[in-house]
């Protein structure tokens, strides 16, 4: 296989198949100042929509977290902690705090609500949605389109 771009479904098949396969990530130390400040027309657009917004509007992106604690699940137990996305299924190794089906309901749930949105502009991930655009005007009409 040839050094670039894969997807999970490749790289899953590619452990399956035993092939050397190699995941690498970008590793942002201080994210606080890769991120930019929210543009003013973005803020006015989220003002519009107080109702689904929290009282004080982000300045920036959030810190990048860490997990702050994990139960190891049985083994043999991982395939009841499984999450679908559109292209795979995903096990997680640990389970995570909430409630235990959350993140499959979520995400299909999402996956049914934006459905017609999916991998045009909208990429929804167990509990997160990335809303993405090539211009701010474009990512005006994609914020409006999913809030209202």
């Amino acid at each position: 296989m040839a050094a670039g771009n894969i997807s999970a479904l490749q790289l899953k098949k590619g452990v399956k198949r035993h092939e050397p396969t190699f995941l690498a990530t970008l590793y942002i130390k201080d994210i606080e100042r890769s991120s930019g400040p929210v543009p003013a027309p973005v803020k006015e657009l989220l003002l519009e929509f107080e109702d689904v917004m929290p009282q004080d509007m982000p300045k920036r992106l959030p810190p990048r977290r860490t997990v702050d604690r994990e139960i190891e699940l049985v083994p043999g137990d991982e395939h009841k902690t499984t999450c679908v996305t559109r292209y795979v299924w995903y096990d997680f190794l640990v389970m995570t705090f909430g409630l235990p089906n959350a993140p499959t309901t979520f995400g299909t749930l999402m996956n049914q609500v934006f459905r017609e949105y999916i991998d045009e502009f909208i990429v929804v991930y167990l509990d997160d949605i990335v809303i993405y655009s090539r211009k701010l005007e474009e990512h005006m009409e994609n914020l409006r389109k999913v809030l209202a």
